[in-house]
């Protein structure tokens, strides 16, 4: 009797072992490759980034027009880049274009 239960019972265990890996936090490999970065010149980076804020995206209206009784607008999205006192500092165009449609 002990055979039959064991096949089972090992099966169950070797389940859980395998959930408890599958669930243990591995290595963080992002950490790892800012350090493996080589800049020729480090305090030009450390320079940009005191002078700049991380950007934000904004939608920026392009265009208007009119489509079998419909009005559209077309919206570019732009990255935003601001110094510390927030003034804009720099504004680049991600291509990335969104339309909206209304019903006249």
């Amino acid at each position: 009797m002990m055979k039959k239960t064991f096949l089972p019972a090992a099966c169950v265990a070797g389940l859980l072992a395998f959930a408890a890996f599958m669930e243990t936090p591995g290595t963080d490999r992002d950490s790892k490759a800012g350090s493996l970065q080589v800049s020729l010149d480090p305090s030009a980076g450390q320079k940009e980034q005191k002078v700049m804020n991380l950007p934000f995206m904004e939608s920026r209206l392009v265009d208007t027009s009119e489509d079998h009784g419909y009005l559209v607008e077309k919206y570019e999205e732009y990255e935003i880049y601001t110094d510390l006192n927030g003034t804009v500092v720099k504004e680049e165009p991600t291509g990335k274009f969104e339309y909206l449609r209304y019903k006249e």
